[in-house]
C-alpha cells in the first residue's frame, strides 16, 4: 500500500471550529455604530433594523459553526449519516446568514442617505468613513459564504467517500475560508480604530 492510498483511509479532524469562530462578523462594527448614534435623537429606524440583523447574521454563522465541529466529531465517528445532515443544515443556516447579510447592506445604503442630516461636516466625514468600511465588511462577508458554501460541498463530498483527494480539497477550501476571515478582521480592526473617536 503506497502513502497516498494509506492516507485515503485517514479520516482527519480538521481544526474548523477555531478557525471559523474566530470571525468578529459585524458585531463590533455594527453595534458601535448604532450605540453611538450619528443622527440626533438616537439610534434611528435604520441603525435599529441593522442591528437586529446584524444579530441574527451573528446568531446564524454561531449555529453554523457548532454544526461544522459536530460534523468533524460525527465523521471520526463514522456517522456519516449524520454528518450529511449536519452538513445540510449548516448550508441553510449559511444560505439564511448570506440573505441577511444583502439585507443589511441595503440597510446600509439607507444609512449613507441619512448622513447629510449630521450637522457637523467633521461627522459627516467620519459617517462617510464607516460606513465605507462596514461596506467593505458586508462584502467580505457575503464573499465568506459562498467560500463556506463551497467548503461545505467539498466536506459533504468527503464525507461521502472518505476518499483522499475530497478532503484534500476540503483543506484547500478552509485555507480559502480562513483568508477571508482574515480579510474581515483586518477591515473590523480598521473599523475599531476609526470608530474610537
Amino acid at each position: 500500500m503506497g502513502f497516498t492510498e494509506m492516507l485515503s483511509g485517514i479520516k482527519r479532524f480538521w481544526p474548523l471550529a477555531a478557525a471559523i469562530i474566530a470571525i468578529p462578523l459585524l458585531v463590533l462594527s455594527v453595534y458601535l455604530f448604532s450605540n453611538g448614534s450619528f443622527f440626533s435623537g438616537g439610534p434611528t429606524r435604520e441603525e435599529r433594523a441593522a442591528t437586529i440583523l446584524s444579530q441574527e447574521i451573528i446568531d446564524l454563522t454561531g449555529r453554523t459553526n457548532k454544526m461544522i465541529a459536530s460534523v468533524n466529531l460525527s465523521d471520526l465517528r463514522g456517522d456519516s449519516a449524520q454528518a450529511r445532515s449536519l452538513i445540510e443544515e449548516a448550508h441553510k443556516n449559511n444560505n439564511e446568514a448570506f440573505q441577511r447579510a444583502v439585507l443589511l447592506a441595503k440597510e446600509l445604503e439607507n444609512w449613507t442617505k441619512a448622513i447629510p442630516e449630521i450637522s457637523s461636516p467633521a461627522g459627516q466625514r467620519s459617517a462617510y468613513d464607516l460606513v465605507a468600511l462596514e461596506s467593505a465588511l458586508i462584502g467580505e462577508f457575503i464573499s465568506y459564504t459562498g467560500d463556506l458554501n463551497r467548503f461545505l460541498n467539498a466536506l459533504s463530498a468527503a464525507v461521502a467517500t472518505n476518499n483522499f483527494s475530497d478532503r484534500s480539497l476540503v483543506e484547500q477550501n478552509l485555507a480559502a475560508v480562513n483568508q477571508r476571515i482574515s480579510a474581515i478582521n483586518r477591515i473590523s480592526e480598521e473599523f475599531a480604530r476609526k470608530a474610537a473617536f
